[in-house]
């Protein structure tokens, strides 16, 4: 604290000493017995005495660090005794009352997410939760041509913990897509990913496709028919345009005949 009280004492004497002599020179001007100069001048030095007194409540005051939100203290920086200047940092003060969650989209479904949509996320400790994108870059990141997006998540009681992994999943419109092994899929003369087919008519069809997803239970694609015969044995042995015998995958010991290759129909 140090003189920190008796410098506030004091200027509060000071502004009490200039107010009573201000009043004094008011009534005495209605009498003739004080100018405007003295009025002007005492009313200075009881403008001066204010503000001295005003520093010195603040200097009094700052000796008490006081966070600007409601919240938890996380980590103290500094120990008594320490030497601080003014704006060092002496701790972290957490308000973990809203979580944000950030993460990216790629720069092809950027245009598709929009601040106020609906999103959902699960976090590494399994909780799932659910709020609105507070926030979209307009400008992608250099090294991943990614946006960044944030999503914002009530915790009024503090359950959720800050700071962990979490997987967000963001709306960006419907799709018709196919689930299957990544191993089904197959590249064109062109150089076009796709799948083999068989048309109603035997021969074998190839579909260019989309990877709308990619998980550990299979790759999602787009670009199929609802409904497909999709080739899942021997894919790599026919062309587009060949005749084959499509026999349906029933068990694990189906056979094609002659030279047909192995089927199985997708929806």
């Amino acid at each position: 604290m140090r003189d920190r009280q008796a410098r506030v004492d004091q200027a509060k004497a000071g502004v009490n000493e200039h107010q009573t002599r201000y009043d004094g020179q008011q009534s005495l001007k209605k009498d003739g017995y004080a100018s405007d100069a003295q009025m002007a001048e005492t009313l200075a030095k009881l403008e001066t005495a204010r503000a001295e007194y005003t520093r010195a409540k603040l200097d009094l005051a700052n000796m008490t660090i006081r966070a600007p939100f409601s919240g938890t203290l996380q980590d103290r920086t500094v120990e008594i005794g320490d030497f601080v200047r003014a704006g060092d940092t002496v701790g972290t003060f957490v308000d973990n009352t809203t979580i944000i969650i950030t993460g990216s989209v790629a720069e092809r479904d950027a245009g598709n997410v929009k601040v106020g949509d609906m999103a959902n996320a699960t976090l590494v400790t399994g909780q799932n939760v659910s709020g609105d994108i507070r926030y979209v870059s307009q400008v992608a990141q250099r090294e991943t041509r990614t946006f960044v997006v944030e999503l914002e998540i009530p915790n009024p009681d503090g359950s959720l913990p800050a700071g962990v992994t979490a997987e967000m999943r963001i709306s960006t419109g419907e799709v018709l897509a196919h689930q299957m092994s990544p191993a089904l899929l197959s590249l064109s003369s062109d150089g076009s990913l796709g799948v083999n087919t068989v048309d109603e008519f035997g021969r074998v069809q190839f579909y260019p496709v989309d990877i709308v997803q990619s998980g550990n239970d299979g790759t999602w694609v787009s670009g199929l028919p609802k409904t497909v015969q999709l080739i899942v044995v021997g894919q790599g042995y026919v062309s587009e345009g060949q005749q084959v015998d499509a026999v349906s995958m029933t068990s694990d010991t189906a056979m094609a005949s002659g030279s047909s290759s192995e089927l199985e129909t997708l929806k």
